[in-house]
């Protein structure tokens, strides 16, 4: 089976050419639009309609999602059935190249590396590349930022032969020797530390191998004594050979194993630092699958970029997530941190000062590569949407407990409505919706009742979905643009295409994107490789 498959990889990648040629890395500054495959479109139609809007706006760089959890958006020969269905029959990344490049724009292929579908090709198939905590239970088994069961299983990024080496890295080789890509962006690469930091990954592949990663074991002699102290701290003696593997390691639970890698001790005169060595695994595996991407990419596709999508601060990083992106500069062209309104507190004023900031040391950390900062659109306005959602959610419990339920769940829906109504410019959207809300029922005791709670609902959906002029103030997306241009950042990314186009903000991505605007010129560009 191994033998078949590694002769199939072969003939695909020395039989098959290269089509098209990549685009030369813009003058100006990466004015990127990162799409998911719904914004991109579903067929030639809606693509060359989505890649004029972008280029009317000034992006010259699309950066197109070809795999996520849900699985792939490009007509991958290798993996046929990882393919998503509303896309088997149509070649998305090819249908994007060429109406991009007909205009003049780059391309990325965007990968949500690590993470899969409960559903999914990869992890139904091979359920053993999982990662797994110390109860042996994958990223199934957690509760995710909603309050709801997480969806998605993270695969293990360390385990040989396994997810990384058998599946993910050959499907990069394939986009950038089968597809003209004029980069490629890494998202996801990284351990799931937004779910539980210190959760994975405690497989039987990790807990075999973390010491020998640090060479904290003899391979000849495992179970080698340390040497007799020779300093007053034995912390301090630094000549003295350890090995911290307990001697009874095999005979351990999961639990136990996952317990002395987190809260032992390296010695038993010394602090609890196991830890230290566990983290540092987790950083190598994450900084060694870079180094690997980068090698394949450079093999296939020279002129092919290679991006991060990383959090805003790799030493907080390196701890909670593995993903210390400041030691990529020898992998990676471009970095991409996710510098996101809704990872600050505070004031909007408060977060474009700290915005600011961050972009200064993300400068700092990405040393000579290049440094676009990524602006999430949705999350700019998060203090207009949230307040919707929460009403919303209020709501549906009321309609599903129905009659006797109103209370607690009433006076959260005035209370996030009144939020809404003082944020509304003067529209008659606005008397629409307060309107509801001042018919809003004590109890749902009739049909009727029933039905003005329904209209709360749907005149609050509205106002997303298809807001009125001024709602979501063009301004903050200009100021935004602007901080991280004064604060060194070389190119800006956007995700959020869908909220560009409901918000009515193109023209001022068009406006923030004219050069004229800069706050400072471009101070980098692509490295050589």
């Amino acid at each position: 089976m191994k033998m078949a498959f590694l002769s199939m990889f072969m003939a695909l990648f020395l039989g098959r050419a290269i089509s098209g040629q990549t685009l030369k890395p813009p003058v100006s500054p990466d004015y990127g639009l990162l799409l998911h495959p719904g914004e991109a479109g579903h067929n030639e139609a809606e693509v060359a309609a989505s890649m004029e809007k972008a280029k009317s706006a000034r992006i010259n760089t699309i950066v197109l999602l070809v795999k996520d959890s849900a699985g792939l958006y490009y007509s991958s020969k290798l993996f046929p059935g990882a393919i998503a269905q509303e896309y088997k029959n149509f070649d998305l990344l090819k249908t994007v190249l060429t109406e991009a490049h007909k205009r003049g724009m780059r391309v990325q292929a965007w990968l949500a590396d690590f993470v899969e579908g409960k559903n999914g090709w990869a992890y139904t198939s091979h359920p053993e590349w999982a990662e797994l905590n110390p109860d042996g239970q994958t990223t199934l088994s957690e509760i995710g930022a909603s309050g709801k069961s997480y969806q998605d299983v993270w695969m293990c990024p360390a385990r040989r032969p396994g997810y990384v080496d058998q599946y993910l890295l050959p499907i990069i080789k394939e986009i950038v020797s089968t597809y003209p890509v004029d980069g490629l962006l890494e998202g996801f690469a990284r351990y799931p530390g937004d779910l539980n930091p210190d959760g994975y990954c405690f497989c039987d592949y990790c807990l075999a191998h973390v010491f020998e990663h640090g060479h904290l074991v003899y391979d000849s002699e495992p179970h080698l004594a340390p040497l007799l102290r020779s300093l007053p701290r034995i912390d301090a003696d630094l000549a003295r050979e350890y090995t911290p593997k307990p001697a009874l390691w095999n005979e351990w639970s999961r639990r136990e194993k996952a317990k002395f890698l987190l809260h032992g001790r390296y010695e038993n005169d010394s602090s609890s630092d196991m830890s230290y060595f566990f983290y540092t695994y987790r950083t190598d595996v994450v900084t060694n699958f870079m180094q690997e991407a980068h090698e394949i990419v450079n093999a296939a596709r020279p002129e092919c970029t290679i991006s991060a999508a990383v959090f805003k601060n790799p030493i907080a990083g390196g701890r909670f997530l593995g993903q210390k992106w400041s030691d990529w500069t020898g992998s990676v062209d471009e970095f991409m941190p996710m510098t996101f309104r809704n990872q600050f507190n505070g004031s909007w004023s408060t977060f474009l000062q700290e915005f600011a900031e961050y972009t200064r040391y993300q400068k700092r950390w990405a040393a000579n590569r290049k440094l676009n900062q990524s602006i999430s659109v949705p999350s700019l306005y998060q203090d207009m949407i949230d307040p919707i959602h929460r009403m919303a959610a209020a709501s549906d419990q009321w309609l599903a407990a129905g009659a006797g339920a109103g209370g607690t769940l009433r006076s959260d829906i005035l209370r996030w409505s009144q939020v809404t109504l003082d944020q509304l410019p003067e529209s008659p959207r606005k008397t629409e919706f307060k309107t509801a809300v001042q018919n809003l029922p004590e109890q749902i005791d009739s049909e009727i009742a029933r039905a003005k709670l329904i209209e709360v609902r749907h005149v609050g959906d509205k106002l997303l979905s298809n807001p009125p002029a001024g709602f979501f103030p063009p301004s903050r997306l200009l100021e935004v643009i602007h901080i991280a241009r004064e604060s060194g950042a070389d190119g800006i990314m956007l995700y959020g295409a869908t909220m560009l186009e409901t918000a009515n903000l193109w023209a001022s991505v068009k406006e923030g994107f004219n050069e004229k605007n800069e706050g400072q010129p471009v101070t980098a560009s692509a490295p050589a490789r």
